[in-house]
């Protein structure tokens, strides 16, 4: 029963610290049209950038951000699954440095 209430007091703590950290974080207010037309933006260069390639190089490429993908033709689904990115965007309002902080903690 103590191990069990020390192991719950211990993640409590853990808990509350990461919410401090949380709360410390600077809190702008975003502009969310102009953070979606600059996603938006970069989305149509990187798209005029791989037509440029062969389709050979456009598979390598796009090799880099999909980590697989699952086809149920009974379903006729298809779930293509991606790799974990850095939000390193400074289209996101965001502290690049606290965002590659925060990605490596995962």
């Amino acid at each position: 029963m103590d191990d069990k209430l020390a192991t719950i007091r211990g993640r409590l703590r853990e808990l509350q610290a990461k919410e401090e950290g949380i709360l410390s974080l600077p809190s702008g207010t975003q502009n969310i049209e102009a953070t979606v037309e600059a996603a938006l933006a970069q989305v149509r260069r990187f798209a005029k950038f791989l037509a440029q390639g062969s389709i050979v190089e456009q598979k390598e490429l796009m090799r880099g951000f999909i980590a697989g993908i699952t086809i149920a033709p009974s379903k006729d689904r298809g779930v293509i699954t991606g790799y974990d990115l850095p939000a390193l965007l400074s289209a996101a309002g965001g502290d690049a440095r606290n965002s590659a902080r925060r990605g490596r903690s995962r």
